[in-house]
């Protein structure tokens, strides 16, 4: 028998394990800010592919189908063009500008892809207020996804408010997300423009994992 160690770290108040030797666990600057308060979100369960769990979320042109009144409302159904660069191996979208009926305002989202299933976002008010969330999907197999997450904002909403929205946002998601194929297609699918950083995502999946049946990716 033959036994293998792993790295093991503590961080945000998530249990990492590393498979391979790196020990880097990506950041969430906002933790450490004290003007930003702090509620842990999840573990939420979906019947579905991990990677398609973490496609949907950087998606924000379902928002206003899927999660309308909250993040989008569907008289602002256009997503005009935004900057999507790879940096330090991460992938990072910028300038993404959708209305919400929640706050009555636009707001500009910052996506930064840091692993291929861990996620950080961040959506910027136009009173300079923000509100970031930071997600790690487990991958419990090719067709069952945990996630994970943290939020940290510096608006005036309770917190008790902020985890109902979310949890309605991801039974919203849920619902989506079970209604799809467990696979996870890298290459088929129509796309726009508001699909710029769900391309890239897909295309940094297959050099970095590659097509893996046993993961769903094909």
């Amino acid at each position: 028998m033959v036994l293998r160690k792993y790295n093991v770290k503590e961080k945000y108040g998530i249990v990492w394990i590393s498979l391979n030797n790196r020990n880097d666990i990506p950041e969430f600057p906002e933790y450490y800010n004290p003007t930003f308060k702090k509620v842990r979100i999840g573990p939420f369960t979906f019947n579905a592919n991990p990677f398609r769990v973490m496609d949907n979320l950087l998606d924000v042109s379902h928002f206003p189908f899927v999660h309308e009144g909250i993040l989008a409302d569907p008289k602002y159904t256009r997503v005009d063009n935004y900057e999507v660069i790879i940096e330090e191996e991460e992938i990072i979208a910028k300038g993404i500008r959708v209305y919400e009926p929640i706050s009555e305002s636009f707001v500009n989202y910052t996506f930064k892809v840091l692993s291929p299933l861990t996620l950080y976002y961040r959506k910027d008010y136009e009173d300079n207020k923000a509100l970031s969330t930071y997600i790690s999907i487990f991958p419990e197999s090719k067709d069952k996804s945990v996630v994970y997450g943290i939020m940290a904002f510096n608006h005036d909403m309770p917190e008790e408010k902020v985890l109902e929205l979310q949890n309605e946002i991801m039974e919203q998601e849920k619902a989506l997300l079970e209604s799809l194929p467990n696979e996870f297609y890298l290459d088929e699918e129509l796309h726009v423009v508001a699909d710029k950083l769900s391309l890239v995502y897909r295309d940094w999946l297959k050099k970095r994992v590659g097509r893996r049946s046993d993961l769903g990716l094909i």
